[in-house]
């Protein structure tokens, strides 16, 4: 069954002209280049692929419901969008929700609470709450590099996040069923000794592993999530788990999650590689 799924979806990836290297970036920029854009398309080629990096940013734009499949709209939609960002950029100095100007990561996070709406009174208590907010705006923000551009796919972004919030439990029981599956003995051991407890799962789920992997090797898993596939980040916990598994057995658990704070690249790399991998094997899992 799970090779007729596979035969099913290589069917499909070749009627998109997507079989080898040369032909697949053809696919996408026929893809790109239609009037009337299959979002449906733009989904798998992500799912599937990886993604040159001139073309990452407008298939998020379109995924994310920023830009619309009408190809000829782009141009406009795009100014109309741009001028409510310094709209909103506007509004959120003249009444001091920030005041550094170049800190860009900062400005979009002042930016997005100012459009949702957090009063004045509990502004500065969501943002001390919400600090993994600044490492995913950062991450988006290096990824981006345009402020404008950056604000509007940080903004959905966070909306797609918050969308999943609500099944975190669910997703962190997948993740202790895959550890199972790739690796008994230390979800025995994590299962035992309550170290699982202290991982702070949510915020990795929320923010994509920002701030714990290195944000240029993490493209690649956000592409994943913007195309349907949340499980992604189940795999990503898995691998960086299987990772340190020698320092998990030695129970070291502070030392564990300074470990976990800032990954070293290379390290990074090796973990958003495996992640793919492993999730490639249990057959590509989207929710």
């Amino acid at each position: 069954m799970a090779y007729l799924g596979r035969n099913v979806r290589s069917n499909y990836y070749d009627t998109l002209g997507f079989v080898n290297d040369p032909n697949r970036k053809q696919g996408l920029e026929d893809l790109l280049k239609e009037n009337i854009i299959d979002i449906k398309g733009i989904s798998t080629y992500l799912l599937k692929f990886d993604v040159p990096a001139k073309y990452r940013i407008v298939m998020w734009e379109l995924l994310l419901g920023i830009l619309p499949k009408h190809c000829a709209s782009h141009t406009f939609v795009m100014s109309q969008m741009k001028q409510s960002y310094h709209d909103l950029k506007r509004a959120t100095l003249i009444t001091n929700k920030t005041t550094d100007e170049s800190n860009k990561p900062d400005l979009l996070c002042s930016i997005y609470l100012l459009e949702k709406n957090i009063n004045s009174n509990t502004y500065q208590d969501f943002y001390v709450a919400n600090k993994s907010l600044k490492q995913l705006a950062r991450l988006i923000f290096n990824t981006v590099k345009l402020e404008e551009e950056a604000y509007l796919i940080f903004s959905s972004f966070m909306n797609l996040q918050k969308k999943w919030s609500t099944y975190t439990k669910a997703v962190q029981l997948k993740m202790q069923h895959f550890l199972e599956l790739e690796d008994s003995d230390l979800h025995q051991y994590l299962e035992n000794s309550k170290i699982v407890l202290n991982l702070p799962f949510p915020e990795w789920f929320e923010t994509c592993y920002a701030g714990v992997l290195q944000d240029s090797t993490l493209d690649r898993i956000i592409d994943k999530v913007i195309a349907g596939s949340q499980l992604i980040l189940v795999f990503v916990a898995v691998t960086i788990l299987m990772s340190f598994k020698e320092l998990i057995f030695k129970g070291g658990t502070t030392e564990l999650l300074g470990k976990l704070s800032n990954i070293p690249y290379e390290m990074s790399e090796m973990i958003v590689m495996e992640s793919i991998e492993t999730w490639e094997r249990h057959g590509s899992l989207l929710i």
